[in-house]
């Protein structure tokens, strides 16, 4: 039996008493970006399983209509 560990997206920063929001705003931004949130997010938003990908259409060329 193989085991998977699940990949952890966890992102933490520490504050300054005296930092600015803007600042505290961007060393956050960039550290998801480092971490790989937003890559992690979209993967999995567009993962679809074989069960349930030929219910859809592929291409809207590809729907007939008839007539």
């Amino acid at each position: 039996m193989a085991v998977v560990a699940a990949k952890s997206c966890n992102v933490q920063i520490y504050v300054d008493e005296n930092e600015g929001e803007e600042s505290i705003s961007r060393r956050f931004q960039q550290e998801v970006m480092m971490a790989g949130v937003l890559q992690e997010i979209k993967r999995r938003r567009l993962y679809e399983s074989r069960k349930d990908g030929p219910a859809r259409p592929a291409a809207v060329g590809e729907i007939n209509l008839p007539g």
